[in-house]
């Protein structure tokens, strides 16, 4: 049998408080325990409780992941300080090329209940249960246009348009038409916007999008008509993104502002980065951006000036992605870098892309993180570890990555005219 005596693990610790410059706390230890009164001393070496430790941990690293005789394969990181979920690094994934748009395929969004909406460079908006398609729409005059659909938005079981509870797919082109769809019907703006909408957000019983123009519009149905209900001024330059909250919405623009509205229509401008705001997202409470700049910033609602700003990249910062705590930021620098939220700090830079990041999405349970740009591969990466978990090459420029609510399944959009989904299974 191994034992250990208090004699012996008393001189272990006061071994480590001397080998670590702990003098004071050595000799009152010492004093206490009456090590230098006890003349069979013994005798170990340097750091010898730092290795008794780590054997010890070890040894509870190789217990619990013991199966059958066999040690199971887990990626993720064992501490002493923290919960150990493992992880499996036997990540597969099995590829469904959908039917092709014919051009590329640029955006994409999924709904709560697993529909999927893709949009492509030709003005083809799509409804999918994959990989049936369940609805088809062209928009805007010019089938050929190479830059076609740039706004997208979905949502299952709405009541926008009337009460009966239905799936609404919400579409915006680069010419400045707006589309709603639902229940088999659709409405049409024409040039809702001087020049493109990228910025579409659902928002209650209405729509709101933001142009190129520097407008935000408020589009709601009256009675069996779909009208513009308030418009706002809140830009100098073409607005990116829009972000709803349940007190009102934000916006991000080229102008390197952010803006916040509130219900009763009470803007609030938002200033901070030096460079064009690209994205924008939600996590916790507060907002986060990412910019030209090379910088992401926290803001909390309404205020003007930013709490946080995080630095590191090198290049423009053109993705973002939230999990609480944690934010992902996607650069031109090809880096992936992981930051915790409430300290503002870096937790992890994740390298492997050889060009430009465009896209980055947390798995809806945090576990994992995508990321795609033009160096034509999606990289997998496991959150607990920080490690990459697998790699799938498209073959062509990544323009979007977005998990699926249900957790396992990636929508890939890219200059490939066929969309990609991706099934994950351990």
């Amino acid at each position: 049998m191994i034992t250990l005596t208090s004699t012996e693990l008393n001189y272990l610790i006061f071994r480590y408080l001397v080998d670590e410059g702990y003098a004071h706390s050595a000799y009152v230890f010492g004093r206490e325990s009456l090590i230098e009164d006890n003349p069979n001393t013994p005798e170990v070496e340097h750091n010898a409780l730092k290795q008794y430790v780590s054997k010890g941990i070890e040894m509870e690293y190789i217990a619990r992941h013991s199966e059958n005789g066999r040690l199971k394969r887990c990626t993720a990181k064992y501490s002493i300080s923290h919960y150990h979920k493992c992880t499996d690094q036997s990540l597969e994934i099995y590829p469904t090329y959908l039917e092709t748009h014919n051009s590329d395929v640029s955006l994409c969004a999924w709904s709560e209940e697993g529909e999927l909406v893709t949009g492509s460079q030709n003005c083809m908006l799509r409804l999918w249960s994959p990989p049936s398609i369940k609805g088809e729409w062209q928009l805007g005059q010019n089938e050929s246009s190479t830059h076609g659909i740039t706004g997208l938005a979905i949502e299952s079981s709405s009541r926008l348009i009337d009460e009966r509870p239905g799936t609404v797919v919400v579409g915006a082109t680069h010419n400045g038409d707006l589309f709603v769809g639902k229940h088999g019907r659709d409405w049409r703006i024409l040039q809702a916007h001087k020049g493109p909408i990228v910025a579409l957000s659902l928002r209650e019983a209405s729509v709101v999008s933001g142009g190129w123009d520097g407008l935000c519009k408020e589009w709601i149905f009256n009675g069996d008509k779909l009208v513009e209900n308030d418009r706002w001024v809140l830009h100098k330059g073409p607005v990116m993104d829009i972000l709803s909250f349940p007190t009102g919405f934000v916006t991000c623009s080229v102008d390197t502002t952010l803006c916040t509205v509130d219900k009763e229509g009470a803007p609030v401008k938002m200033i901070g980065h030096t460079g064009e705001v690209n994205s924008i997202k939600r996590i916790g409470t507060s907002i986060v951006s990412c910019s030209d700049d090379g910088t992401l910033k926290i803001w909390k609602y309404g205020v003007a000036m930013p709490v946080e700003t995080l630095t590191g990249h090198s290049k423009e910062v053109y993705s973002v992605a939230t999990s609480y705590p944690h934010i992902a930021s996607g650069s031109f620098d090809a880096d992936v870098r992981i930051w915790e939220c409430e300290r503002g700090s870096l937790t992890a830079v994740l390298q492997g892309h050889t060009k430009a990041i465009y896209t980055v999405a947390f798995s809806p349970d945090g576990s994992l993180l995508a990321s795609g740009g033009l160096d034509s591969t999606v990289r997998i990466w496991d959150t607990r570890s920080n490690g990459l978990a697998k790699e799938f090459l498209v073959g062509s420029g990544i323009y979007q990555v977005e998990f699926s609510p249900h957790n396992t399944t990636l929508a890939v959009c890219s200059s490939d005219p066929r969309p990609i989904v991706l099934d994950l299974r351990r």
